[in-house]
C-alpha cells in the first residue's frame, strides 16, 4: 500500500527540508496571540488616565475640604490636581506612591458648578486682569492658568542687599579630595 504524504527528502547536511515551521504548524498561532498580548499591554499603559483613580464621593469630599486646586472637566471625565498628595491606589510598583493629580468619572451633578464656584476665594488661584495666561484646549475642554514668572539670576541677584546676606557657612575639614 503507497502512502499519501511523499516521503521528504533528506538536506545534505541530514536534516528535514521542511524546516521548524513545517514539522510545526501551530507555532504561527502562538505568534499572533503574543502579538494581541502585547498591543493590549501597550493599550493599558498608554491609555491609562493620569494621576490617582478617585470614586466621584471621594473628589467631592477633597472639594468641600479645600484641598483641590485645579479641575478640568471633560465630557466623561473630572481631572485636576490636589494640595496634599494622596497615596496612590494603582496596582504594581508604584501603589502608595503620594500623588496630586486624579481622575474620576462625570456624574450629572447639577451643584458641581455651584461647588466649585463657592470655594473659598483665598484658596482658589486668582488671576488679576494684566497677568499672562496660558490657554490650552482640546475638543471638550478648556484650561486658563497663569503663566509662571521667570526669573533672570541678574534679577535674583539684584534683590541681594547686605543686610539680607548670610554669614559664610562652616562646612568643616574636609573629607576627602576637596580642594578650597
Amino acid at each position: 500500500m503507497a502512502s499519501s504524504t511523499p516521503p521528504s527528502r533528506p538536506t545534505p547536511r541530514g536534516g528535514d527540508r521542511r524546516g521548524p515551521l513545517g514539522s510545526r504548524p501551530g507555532a504561527s498561532i502562538w505568534y499572533a496571540l503574543g502579538f494581541v498580548l502585547l498591543l493590549g499591554l501597550v493599550q493599558m499603559y498608554f491609555l491609562t488616565p493620569p494621576g490617582r483613580p478617585m470614586p466621584y464621593s471621594e473628589f467631592k469630599a477633597q472639594l468641600k475640604s479645600g484641598n483641590v486646586t485645579e479641575v478640568t472637566v471633560g465630557d466623561q471625565t473630572i481631572r485636576g490636581t490636589l494640595k496634599e498628595a494622596l497615596p496612590s491606589s494603582a496596582p504594581g510598583p508604584v501603589a502608595g506612591t503620594p500623588t496630586k493629580q486624579f481622575t474620576t468619572n462625570r456624574v450629572d451633578d447639577p451643584k458641581l458648578t455651584e461647588e466649585l464656584e463657592n470655594q473659598r476665594a483665598d484658596e482658589l488661584e486668582l488671576i488679576e486682569a494684566d497677568t499672562e495666561v496660558e490657554i490650552t484646549g482640546d475638543n471638550e475642554t478648556i484650561t486658563i492658568r497663569p503663566v509662571k514668572a521667570r526669573y533672570s539670576l541678574d534679577d535674583l541677584l539684584s534683590g541681594v542687599t547686605s543686610e539680607n546676606i548670610h554669614d559664610e557657612v562652616d562646612t568643616g575639614t574636609p573629607v576627602g579630595k576637596e580642594a578650597w
